[in-house]
């Protein structure tokens, strides 16, 4: 039979406390992450207002860009929006859903 090394499972009793998490801290720079993104807020604020439908990257692009207030999406990729859609649902942000045709849609949270 052969011995093995179990030295790898032993556990330091006194972990370093850089490491570790304070999630107060880590909630303030999500929100300092979002504040300072001028498209994620302008993401926000256009699917504030438009709270009761599910919009793609595309759709916030052409549609969103010609309603009131928010013509600066047409200043920025699909590519561009898209990430930003992906990074709000990583933060708890937005929600999504899937269309039929298997695009993924964002609402606000």
């Amino acid at each position: 039979m052969v011995e093995s090394d179990q030295s790898y499972l032993q556990i330091d009793p006194e972990p370093d406390e850089d490491v570790s998490l304070n999630i107060e801290d880590e909630q303030s720079s999500v929100t300092d992450l979002i504040e300072d993104n001028e498209l994620a807020q302008l993401i926000l604020k256009f699917l504030r207002r438009f709270d009761l439908w599910f919009f793609n990257a595309t759709r916030i692009k052409k549609w969103g860009s010609k309603q009131h207030g928010f013509a600066s999406f047409s200043e920025y990729s699909i590519k561009e929006i898209k990430l930003c859609l992906q990074m709000l649902v990583r933060l708890g942000r937005l929600r999504t859903k899937k269309s039929k045709k298997g695009t993924t849609l964002y609402a606000i949270e």
